[in-house]
């Protein structure tokens, strides 16, 4: 019990440095987040901490460390952190560009939920020239998410599952 209070305690700590709202009386302070952040995810291994600490490493343009935290969110299938991990290696931060890994990652992503993978997928093909390959997949991804918000018989989570 007094081991679950201090990581709560540290990631309240922590959320109130990435606030900007100033309602708790701190302010807007990135290192100081991450600082917190870390010291629960080190710890504690909580995944939603995870989730908060590698975009705040984006941000200050720590790749090694954002994608060590991708890496273990991967593991469990992220569908955020798969989808980070895929604009890692299509923009080569921290690790050499390889615009295969990039679709990979996008593909898995997209297979555990996440729905800008398809457009960023998309945009791998045109990099490649294969442009109508690209046209194809964004015309069918608009096609079935529009068909999702009109389409009563089926969750919108399944119509895109089966593109």
């Amino acid at each position: 019990m007094i081991k679950e209070n201090i990581w709560y305690a540290s990631a309240f700590i922590a959320s109130v440095y990435v606030s900007e709202d100033n309602y708790s009386g701190f302010k807007y302070n990135r290192k100081k987040a991450i600082y917190w952040h870390k010291k629960v995810f080190d710890n504690f291994y909580v995944m939603d901490i995870g989730v908060n600490l590698a975009p705040l490493y984006m941000l200050d343009k720590e790749y090694k460390n954002a994608y060590k935290i991708y890496q273990i969110l991967s593991t469990i299938n992220d569908h955020v952190a798969l989808t980070a991990l895929g604009n890692l290696y299509r923009n080569g931060f921290y690790v050499t560009k390889d615009l295969n890994k990039a679709l990979d990652y996008y593909q898995k992503a997209f297979k555990h939920g996440n729905l800008t993978a398809p457009i960023r997928t998309a945009g791998i093909y045109r990099q490649q020239g294969k442009y109508l390959k690209s046209l194809i997949l964004l015309i069918k991804t608009i096609i079935n998410r529009y068909t999702a918000v009109f389409n009563e018989n089926k969750d919108a989570d399944e119509i895109f599952r089966e593109m």
